[in-house]
């Protein structure tokens, strides 16, 4: 899976892309030196780091075009 941006991450999982950022400036989610996103990397760490009693469940990932 390619590298994705922030907008690019937020649509993808079904988030606002301030709460992405949040999250990748306090560390919960990975992002890459680049500033880009592996999306599987952010989806397990969010598995690991998100209570799953308080979240919403995540979107689907977006087909590849």
């Amino acid at each position: 899976m390619p590298d994705v941006t922030l907008s690019e991450l937020a649509r993808r999982i079904g988030r606002d892309k301030s709460l992405v950022s949040r999250w990748a400036k306090q560390g919960t989610i990975p992002r890459k030196p680049s500033g880009l996103f592996d999306e599987a990397a952010v989806r397990q760490a969010l598995a690991r780091n998100v209570d799953p009693t308080r979240a919403k469940p995540l979107t689907d990932a977006a087909p590849v075009l």
